[in-house]
């Protein structure tokens, strides 16, 4: 789909279209007390409008700006009357990735927009969660991005013939390339007929795809590998598309500052219990049966009916069941 954004005069601001599976963005810098809509034209013809949501101008927002090989580039930005009146105002912004706090900054506003660099050193490859904050902790703007720090394992599989007849051997030859050094390890490999089995690589959800984009995002991802295959040229407009509809949430920073933190339901275990039922030769309850067990390294005893001599094994200690 394709579509225009229009102001109350009815004229067009900007135009958009998704870069895949209906989902796309656009620029716009609104204007105080004017209100938009966006037409948006169907491929079947049809077309709606919908209303934008009001211009708000005393907020401030954190966007994304573009990334390179060192640095991931976001920006602290608020409107020219906000700014007017709150001239000097800090910020807080934190970026968290996979449930860790990667970097802290505080941000002057000495105009109406404040650049952030990030070095990408400090964050892993995946998913950034940038968040705004006040002085006193209150979330204000949120911005999540996909940051590639590190070229991904470069994984090569070479056959030694181009056709083969029926149960001719295969020779494969697999080179795993990570950021130019050769990478030893184990790996599987998985051979099927598409003839048969009809096989989509991008609809499918890879380990890359998981761990880096899926799990950390509510709802259904379509096509999850699309987003890595450097054969699409949109990927990553469609990426960052992805992200800014697909949002996901963390931590909340209030609870988190006042102390309110979650309730626990499981706690770590103390130490190791053993249960289990004592048995007869003919596999009947063996009555007033009782045990021995002793942890020699400890100085522990717990006895009990006396029995015939078993051994059990755990992997901390051993325990020895004998007949007293």
């Amino acid at each position: 789909m394709k579509g225009t954004i229009l102001d109350s005069k009815g004229k067009s601001v900007a135009e958009f279209e998704d870069f895949g599976s209906g989902m796309g963005y656009f620029s716009l810098l609104p204007l105080a007390g004017e209100n938009y809509q966006a037409s948006i034209k169907f491929d079947n013809g049809q077309e709606r409008k919908y209303k934008l949501p009001a211009v708000v101008n005393d907020k401030a927002n954190v966007v994304f700006v573009k990334q390179d090989e060192k640095n991931a580039e976001f920006a602290v930005v608020t409107s020219e009357e906000n700014f007017s009146k709150n001239q000097g105002q800090s910020y807080y912004v934190l970026v968290q990735s996979n449930g860790h706090l990667c970097f802290g900054a505080q941000v002057n506003l000495k105009s109406s927009s404040a650049l952030v660099n990030i070095p990408k050193e400090r964050l892993p490859n995946g998913i950034a969660q940038v968040t705004l904050l006040t002085p006193d902790g209150k979330p204000v703007s949120e911005r999540l991005a996909f940051v590639q720090s590190e070229k991904l394992l470069n994984i090569q599989v070479a056959s030694d013939k181009q056709s083969y007849k029926a149960k001719d051997p295969v020779n494969l030859k697999l080179s795993v390339d990570n950021n130019g050094q050769k990478y030893p390890g184990s790996y599987s490999v998985s051979v099927i007929d598409e003839s048969k089995v009809p096989y989509n690589d991008q609809a499918d959800l890879s380990i890359v795809s998981n761990f880096l984009l899926t799990s950390e995002l509510k709802g259904n991802v379509e096509n999850p590998n699309a987003y890595f295959d450097e054969k699409n040229p949109n990927r990553e407009k469609a990426l960052d598309a992805l992200l800014m509809t697909q949002g996901y949430r963390r931590f909340d920073y209030p609870a988190l500052i006042s102390e309110k933190l979650p309730q626990i339901s499981f706690l770590p275990e103390q130490g190791i219990e053993l249960s289990g039922i004592l048995r007869m030769n003919t596999g009947r309850p063996y009555p007033n049966g009782g045990l021995l067990l002793s942890v020699p390294s400890r100085n522990i005893k717990k006895m009990y009916i006396p029995i015939k001599t078993v051994v059990l094994r755990s992997k901390i200690s051993f325990f020895r069941i004998r007949r007293k």
